[in-house]
């Protein structure tokens, strides 16, 4: 099914707590902006080649296509071969490549340049040089065990997750398909609470996010489900072009606008799709014109921070490797 057919669709269809990626998503964007980032990204979603038809359903507001950031010109990697983790064993993990870009500028008020070392080279630079990396997780299907290995082969600590790979993907193949019975039972898939996101609105679209990026195999039928359910949500806004993620893959990028923090700090972050199967691409976080980047003020959005995954596998232990 293609985005024309989904988002028709879309417009015919319309009349927890302590968890490490979500109670410290104020602090988080604030880290954003002081140092490097060793971990994923956070929010926001888009559709490409779509835009007359989102108009049209008046659900989905699109918007101009930021600044690109340098990962633009990496090459892309080979698509993830989903048929290979349909059927682990309880005892096998997981496996996830991520990589990642960070712009290292000095925001704001331009007092504090910063500095950082490359991993790979050992170089340092300061000021307006972008960085690339990655890091690894494994996570047993069966069991709560999860491992985490950055670029330099250090163990960082690993997201805590919302449950078991097998436990969350059974949890997700029983999502209803109307989207505000999806809503509801996405409650009980990803138990965030709505004060801790400000509102209804950024809550159910964080459910939706966390499903999105968590879960490693959704169903076809589920992930329409879920992008349906986006539309339904009021404030989720769609990029007007196509954009790139951390790997240089085409994706779309839908986001949320409405956070007072982010909007505080002159931040937008996006959650990135696959534009035919909208299966999870990553996330990037984006400046946005108007506040100074390296003592001046910044004309065009622009990409300072995006993850990408690049590859999902199953593996028989940990730290094996496809």
């Amino acid at each position: 099914m293609d985005d024309m057919q989904i988002l028709r669709e879309i417009g015919a269809d319309v009349q927890a707590p302590g968890h490490a990626r979500l109670t410290p998503v104020r602090q988080r964007l604030l880290d954003e902006i002081a140092q490097p980032r060793r971990r994923r990204g956070s929010w926001r979603l888009a559709v490409v080649g779509t835009a007359a038809a989102v108009v049209a359903a008046g659900l989905l507001t699109v918007v101009p296509t930021p600044k690109a950031g340098p990962q633009d010109a990496v090459k892309p990697p080979p698509p993830i071969n989903y048929a290979a983790i349909t059927t682990p064993r309880d005892t096998e993990w997981i496996y996830r490549k991520v990589a990642v870009y960070k712009a290292p500028l000095n925001f704001v008020n331009d007092l504090n340049p910063i500095t950082i070392k490359n991993r790979t080279t050992g170089k340092e630079y300061t000021g307006n040089y972008a960085t690339s990396d990655y890091y690894e997780e494994w996570r047993r299907y069966g069991g709560n065990e999860k491992h985490r290995l950055e670029a330099d082969g250090h163990e960082g600590a690993a997201d805590g997750g919302w449950g078991t790979p097998k436990a969350m993907r059974s949890k997700v193949a029983k999502l209803p398909d109307d989207p505000a019975r999806l809503l509801t039972a996405l409650r009980d898939v990803i138990p965030i609470e709505d004060d801790l996101q400000e509102s209804t609105n950024n809550a159910n679209y964080r459910r939706i996010v966390e499903t999105f990026s968590s879960v490693d195999l959704i169903p076809a039928r589920v992930r329409t489900s879920l992008f349906h359910a986006l539309g339904t949500i009021p404030g989720v806004l769609i990029d007007d072009k196509p954009v790139k993620d951390a790997a240089g893959r085409t994706a779309l990028a839908v986001y949320e606008p409405d956070s007072q923090h982010t909007a505080s700090l002159n931040l937008r972050v996006e959650l990135l799709l696959d534009p035919q199967t909208h299966q999870y691409l990553g996330e990037r976080t984006l400046y946005l014109a108007g506040g100074k980047i390296n003592g001046k003020i910044a004309t065009e959005d622009t990409v300072v921070d995006s993850s990408a995954m690049v590859e999902l596998a199953v593996t028989g232990a940990f730290p094996e490797r496809p």
